[in-house]
């Protein structure tokens, strides 16, 4: 029996001899695919946008599904079997009073796939109505509930699956530490999502601490006993060894 750790999850791995004759399926072959989201705004042009929290659908060869958020500047790069896959929002996100969404269809190779996202202006739907400019807007919306700010009858979430966060290599070389202070939304799955820079010892270190949050797990807040979709303030540190 082995246990591995795979994207912050615990897998607890049980390995049998097979039958005689029993041929075992093949372990999917992973590719890397690299996303740049963008939008176009009203003068035409084409800008980098982000954190963009997406998902990535994934069923021939193999099923598979996985959530994560864009950097700052609307770039990530992950790791998923190849085979065709659908890649959309996992929420919209507001510019400049616009709601916008990604949705596109990818081929996953082995070697590195790019997909520039461009993102297109959504309408207001499923009860959704356009807010005033005045209105305050939500990063994200999670498992059908807008997130809030939270108050004392609110239990807050708890962690239950962290991933640590990747040391920047030049950090290493110079022999930098930091820390990243981020504002994210835990929604009622317990899925960390839209995660924001609020402050940083040094830029170097924003990325990796993105990354590192939006594949956290929590137990979801709980107000009156019902889980709810919270802002949630996380800080990273990234400390020498």
């Amino acid at each position: 029996m082995s246990i591995k750790c795979v994207l912050g999850w615990i897998v607890l791995a049980v390995a049998a001899s097979p039958a005689a004759g029993e041929v075992l399926p093949a372990a999917p072959t992973l590719g890397k695919l690299e996303i740049n989201a963008k939008y176009k705004g009203d003068d035409g042009a084409v800008r980098p946008i982000g954190p963009v929290g997406l998902r990535l659908t994934c069923a021939n060869p193999v099923t598979f599904s996985h959530q994560f958020t864009t950097s700052a500047g609307g770039h990530v790069e992950i790791k998923a079997p190849c085979g065709k896959c659908r890649l959309e929002s996992a929420y919209p996100v507001r510019v400049d009073g616009k709601r916008y969404v990604w949705t596109s269809d990818v081929v996953i190779a082995p070697e590195r796939s790019t997909v520039d996202l461009i993102g297109e202006s959504a309408p207001a739907q499923d009860g959704m109505e356009p807010r005033s400019e005045s209105d305050p807007v939500p990063t994200a919306a999670v498992g059908g509930a807008e997130p809030s700010v939270p108050t004392g009858d609110v239990v807050l979430p708890v962690l239950i699956v962290g991933v640590e966060a990747e040391f920047p290599e030049l950090a290493k070389t110079t022999r930098i530490e930091g820390k990243v202070i981020l504002q994210a939304v835990i929604g009622i799955d317990g899925l960390v999502t839209g995660a924001t820079v609020l402050s940083s010892s040094n830029p170097m270190f924003n990325s990796s601490a993105i990354q590192a949050t939006s594949q956290r797990m929590y137990r979801p807040a709980r107000q009156h006993g019902q889980p709810v979709a919270i802002y949630f303030t996380i800080r990273v540190d990234f400390r020498l060894r």
